[in-house]
């Protein structure tokens, strides 16, 4: 009977022992959430509404554009409008288009559309000083390539390139317009 007893009571102090191993560890604090990554810190240079700076080139017309981050930051939207006025033989126009930046696995895509019937699928790279983001349309053969770059000023305005390499040449990218632009202010 004593070893009855005996094997009783230890197994009553193995349960005591679990049960209190369970009400101490469900009593700890719980471990703190990671802290989420920002997929868009490398663009946020860019949030915001820009105004272009005015030019001596009547192509670039004047206008400004927005980077605004939408569907709880997971795409990056950019909305610009552009007037480029009349010039000797050809009429003014308005120029409007709006690119929706995403992340694709491990890579940063944007699709882009606009009022003259254009859409251009872009990857999208940062250089390693990060002060320059690059879109980069797909090669598609017998097509036109296009590059469109923001590069950040010492200012804290922006430099704005876009760069063509004609079909059958993807990476003979040459410059097609350029411009800057600053963040516009409310007053």
């Amino acid at each position: 009977m004593s070893k009855l007893v005996t094997m009783t009571r230890l197994l009553m102090l193995a349960v005591s022992v679990i049960l209190m191993g369970a009400v101490l560890s469900s009593a700890q604090p719980p471990a703190p959430k990671p802290e989420p990554i920002d997929r868009w810190a490398d663009f946020r240079f860019l949030l915001g509404t820009w105004v272009a700076d005015s030019s001596a080139d009547p192509r670039q017309g004047t206008g400004e554009f927005s980077f605004a981050l939408d569907l709880n930051n997971n795409i990056l939207v950019r909305k610009n409008h552009t007037v480029i006025a009349a010039a000797a033989d050809k009429p003014a126009l308005t120029h409007d288009d709006l690119m929706v930046v995403f992340h694709e696995q491990q890579q940063t895509k944007a699709n882009y559309w606009d009022n003259e019937g254009h859409a251009i699928n872009y990857t999208a790279s940062l250089n390693p000083g990060k002060d320059t983001l690059s879109f980069v349309s797909d090669a598609v053969t017998g097509m036109p390539r296009f590059r469109l770059q923001y590069i950040k000023l010492a200012d804290g305005g922006l430099k704005i390139t876009f760069d063509f390499a004609p079909p059958g040449q993807p990476e003979a990218f040459a410059p097609y317009l350029q411009g800057a632009a600053h963040r516009k202010t409310d007053k």
